[in-house]
């Protein structure tokens, strides 16, 4: 016991009662306890749902550790999208009781196998695209076939939904109501930034991400460019 208090650094609370812990405290002897009889796998269920928001990122963390300091594996079943992509070392995304995707992290966010996978982790917007020799041509640009994840040659004539992020976009306001592609429809403080959502005038709704200084009004005209460097995933057209 005064290993496993010492391994969730507790070891200085053992004459302690439940109602004398903390939130965290009182996760930290859950898992000791389920660490007690010396498991080859864990299962925790929602691990940190009844914790704030600045708890439960900072029991992540320790939760991280704690597992990898007792060598054990775990299985952790959320619907918090960052907690999974924090805290795993393979996300496996499920829908309907079908596995959809299982790859690290930064795979399955960066190149998400199905447009399900695709909405349900982080915002995801879509732009429609034709394709032909030239490249790929949505209602903010035109891209090159390379561009594309997996996108050939082959698949000249056909209709795509491109996916990008709000990270991907930029959004810049223009003084002509004739000039840019799209218009300002809704806006987000988060604190750290702003997220615009546009609708385009081809019809498509994305969200660019702002820095919290850039202010941009509701109703704005904008130009939407892309300004990000990597490959983009994409999906045939619905």
């Amino acid at each position: 016991m005064a290993e496993l208090l010492e391994l969730v650094g507790l070891e200085s609370f053992g004459e302690r009662t439940p109602d004398q812990l903390s939130g965290g405290q009182q996760q930290r002897v859950a898992l000791a306890r389920a660490l007690a009889p010396e498991p080859d796998l864990l299962l925790l269920d929602e691990p940190f749902s009844n914790l704030d928001v600045r708890l439960r990122v900072r029991m992540r963390e320790e939760v991280r550790r704690i597992l990898e300091a007792a060598g054990v594996t775990a299985v952790s079943v959320t619907h918090d999208q960052e907690e999974a992509l924090s805290i795993s070392d393979r996300v496996a995304v499920l829908n309907d009781g079908h596995l959809e995707q299982i790859d690290r992290p930064e795979v399955v966010f960066q190149e998400p196998e199905s447009r399900f996978v695709a909405a349900f982790l982080g915002r995801a917007g879509f732009l429609s695209g034709s394709v032909d020799e030239a490249g790929v041509h949505t209602g903010i640009g035109s891209f090159e076939t390379a561009r594309m994840q997996g996108l050939t040659d082959d698949y000249a004539g056909t209709d795509i939904d491109v996916l990008v992020r709000p990270d991907d976009l930029r959004a810049n306001p223009v003084a002509d109501e004739d000039a840019g592609n799209g218009r300002v429809v809704h806006r987000q403080y988060t604190g750290s930034s702003f997220v615009y959502r546009v609708e385009l005038d081809t019809g498509d709704v994305i969200h660019c991400e702002h820095n919290h200084t850039t202010d941009i009004h509701l109703d704005q005209r904008v130009a939407v460019s892309f300004v990000a460097d990597h490959r983009l995933a994409w999906y045939p057209a619905e």
